[in-house]
């Protein structure tokens, strides 16, 4: 069923690759969220001396500097979310042209079993209660039977 309209599949899988690798505002995220990261870093490091080289109150001390921990936290799990997403987007869109590869070599309509076709178009395979399953290719394309 897959096989049957190359063009228009090839076609939509170049769409997901053209958006996958659009990168430019996760790459701009990134800088920014990086950017603070080291400013609290930085400030974090400025406290301690501060509190190495004068004598300030302990607990004043020990209240900014938690404040500064968490928000150093909080920054870096934002930048690791940011950092996810873009290798996520990275991993698709190789995945998407590994099958593009794979797909322009298939015939027409295939007679035989082949693992390897299996393995570089099929993401997943849904199959239901009532025996219907439903193919999930790693293009993003789905078929139902």
């Amino acid at each position: 069923m897959l096989s049957k309209d190359k063009k228009k599949v090839i076609n939509h899988c170049k769409e997901f690759i053209d958006i996958l690798d659009n990168t430019e505002e996760l790459n701009r995220l990134i800088d920014i969220q990086t950017t603070e990261f080291e400013v609290l870093a930085n400030m974090a490091k400025v406290l301690v001396e501060e509190n190495a080289t004068t004598a300030i109150d302990q607990a004043d001390y020990r209240t900014r500097y938690e404040a500064l921990e968490k928000k150093y936290q909080a920054e870096q799990a934002n930048l690791d979310n940011l950092l996810s997403e873009r290798n996520r987007k990275v991993a698709q869109k190789s995945a998407i042209e590994v099958f593009i590869k794979s797909y322009t070599k298939l015939p027409e309509l295939m007679t035989e079993w082949s693992d390897q076709v299996w393995m570089t178009m099929i993401d997943r395979v849904l199959i239901y209660v009532d025996g219907k399953m439903k193919f999930v290719f790693k293009s993003g394309s789905t078929v139902s039977v």
